[in-house]
């Protein structure tokens, strides 16, 4: 928990003053690093692979529909009675 709670960037600092406080003053030599990377270039690359994902499934999409390949889907819906009950 302490892992996400530095790389979302919220309340990290308490955390590491926490450590430093708890451990040694050295807590930041773990803490800086890992924002950096974390939160800077993990969570953006994270974020860049979901936008290219749904930039992908969008232009598909938009194509099906150009070509007039998608058609409108018809839902049939089952009804449950219970005409069975009343007859006790």
């Amino acid at each position: 928990m302490a892992i996400f709670t530095s790389v979302t960037l919220e309340g990290w600092t308490y955390l590491m003053n926490s450590m430093g406080q708890s451990f040694t003053n050295l807590a930041f030599i773990f803490f800086i690093p890992l924002v950096f990377i974390g939160a800077f270039f993990l969570m953006n690359l994270t974020l860049a692979v979901i936008q290219s994902k749904f930039t992908a499934i969008h232009e598909a999409r938009v194509k099906e529909k150009a070509s007039g390949i998608i058609k409108k889907k018809v839902i049939e819906v089952d009804f449950v009675t219970y005409d069975h009950l009343d007859d006790e």
